[in-house]
């Protein structure tokens, strides 16, 4: 299951371009978040044709039972 959190939708990005950047990822890399949990960085494009320029990057974090957590999400800049 997937969980998207009110502090993923603080940077204008809805849910939908959330779920739509994870199911289409182009880049994944493992960091850990401020509370030393292991959380991923994903990278992926807000929705179909979208440019290198509107990829967003989401953060997300594994819990114990296996669900995954968004806690927070923003334009991807590189």
């Amino acid at each position: 299951m997937l969980r998207v959190l009110p502090s993923a939708l603080k940077h204008h990005i809805s849910e939908q371009e959330i779920r739509y950047a994870i199911a289409a990822l182009a880049e994944i890399h493992p960091i850990d978040d401020r509370y030393g949990r292991r959380a991923f960085a994903i990278i992926g494009p807000r929705h179909l044709g979208a440019l290198r320029e509107d990829y967003i990057e989401v953060l997300v974090v594994q819990e114990r039972n296996g669900d995954f957590t968004v806690f927070h999400a923003l334009t991807a800049t590189r």
